[in-house]
């Protein structure tokens, strides 16, 4: 009889958890929502659109070239949106208005990107061709959508794992 009432007690501690996470503290932990403030993102995401950060997947797997993620910036203490490009081990080079990706094994390819508005072009530093430090262990490089008005990897050096919050949603477009 006392084994019936522990796994009682059991299933009912879980399902408070569960419910205190998801609801009570899901802003904090599961889903975060907030304003796009910018254009560095347009088109995938414009300025005052509604946003949710989901940070549970991240807990779960490592973050993957194209998402779009939510960034805490240390030196200017916001969170910034921007979309991973280059990833753990591989060298970002920025060249003839493309990106190109450098792997572990050295071999170049140029980075597919179909979210760009065509003809989009990309500069790298002070708008000349350049190619970037290869990334460290838990180093990734970000790039905005609208490559001439984003702050991103491409100034600011690379990001480090531990400020990639989640990763970011629409839920409203104005």
């Amino acid at each position: 009889m006392l084994k019936g009432v522990l796994k009682f007690s059991l299933k009912s501690f879980l399902v408070f958890l569960v419910i205190a996470v998801t609801g009570g503290l899901g802003h904090f932990f599961v889903l975060e929502p907030t304003e796009i403030n910018g254009r560095s993102m347009e088109d995938a995401l414009l300025d005052k659109d509604i946003i949710a950060i989901e940070k549970l997947s991240l807990l779960f797997s490592k973050p993957r070239r194209g998402q779009i993620v939510s960034i805490f910036d240390e030196s200017s203490n916001f969170l910034l949106v921007k979309r991973i490009i280059g990833l753990p081990g591989e060298q970002v080079i920025i060249k003839r208005g493309k990106v190109f990706i450098v792997d572990s094994e050295g071999i170049e390819s140029q980075l597919d990107e179909p979210y760009l508005k065509d003809g989009t072009a990309t500069s790298g530093q002070n708008g000349q061709e350049t190619t970037y430090p290869p990334l460290a262990k838990h180093e990734y490089f970000v790039l905005g959508d609208n490559r001439s008005r984003s702050t991103d990897s491409r100034t600011t050096g690379p990001v480090h794992r531990s400020n990639i919050i989640g990763v970011v949603k629409r839920l409203f477009s104005n």
